[in-house]
């Protein structure tokens, strides 16, 4: 019984660090993706990490098979870095409130109301229409 439950704990504990290892590669993607402005430069930095830290594993690899033998767990232990800079820029991004809300009316940029902003007014009664 002991050797089907290390069984079972061990598949489903790797199992589960490969999707948090997945989520955390995908991130930065989603991210950079939704994300505007400073904000997605800071995105493009935890993707820039990832590009790196690949490259330079495939280029050892092929320079000796055996140098990462190990290269799962060393991009487990590597996704710590850009997964605690993009937590730290969603907790940032919820602090400051950007991302959320409304776009801004088009006459908002130029300080004018909505009334100010002749025919292209969207308005469901006809009448408001000009």
């Amino acid at each position: 019984m002991t050797g089907l439950f290390t069984m079972v704990f061990g598949t489903a504990l790797v199992s589960a660090l490969g999707l948090l290892l997945l989520a955390v590669l995908a991130a930065p993607l989603v991210a950079l993706w939704r994300w505007r402005g400073a904000w997605r430069l800071g995105a493009a930095v935890a993707l820039a990490a990832w590009a790196v830290k690949i490259a330079l594993v495939v280029r050892d690899v092929a320079a000796d098979p055996t140098s990462h033998n190990l290269w799962p767990l060393e991009l487990a232990m590597f996704a710590l870095g850009p997964g605690l800079w993009l937590l730290i820029l969603w907790i940032a991004r919820a602090v400051t409130g950007a991302g959320r809300g409304a776009a801004p009316s088009p006459g908002a940029a130029a300080g004018r109301g909505p009334s100010e902003l002749g025919p292209y007014v969207e308005s469901s009664d006809p009448k408001q229409i000009r």
